[in-house]
């Protein structure tokens, strides 16, 4: 929790005072103004896309660390992350953040109702 909250903290700095995270959320806003505005639009696509490799292997690390590595529990972990995307949106920080809690929430709560 302490790593996921270092996380969120650093990544809602990094989109709010950086120049790289201004021209990602400029571009994801309108791409096309962006561009004339001489954002270097694939830099930023390949910086992104850096950033949720980075995300991603570091939850890949701390979920190995935590549970062990066994691939049938992370396919399940996989599966919850579906839910929260459509519920929190893609183009939302916060609606993820806000779609993951009440996923949680419900999956703790139904979890004495029915078999996890």
């Amino acid at each position: 929790m302490i790593i996921g909250t270092l996380f969120l903290i650093l990544f809602g700095l990094f989109f709010k005072f950086s120049s790289q995270g201004i021209y990602m959320r400029s571009i994801a806003h309108n791409q096309r103004a962006a561009l004339s505005l001489g954002v270097h639009v694939k830099r930023v696509f390949v910086l992104s896309w850096a950033i949720a490799a980075l995300v991603a292997g570091m939850s890949g690390m701390v979920l190995g660390i935590i549970n062990g590595v066994n691939v049938h529990d992370l396919s399940a972990i996989g599966l919850k992350v579906f839910p929260v995307v459509i519920l929190g949106g893609l183009d939302s920080m916060d609606g993820a953040i806000i779609g993951g809690i009440i996923i949680g929430l419900l999956e703790t709560f139904t979890g004495g109702y029915i078999s996890p």
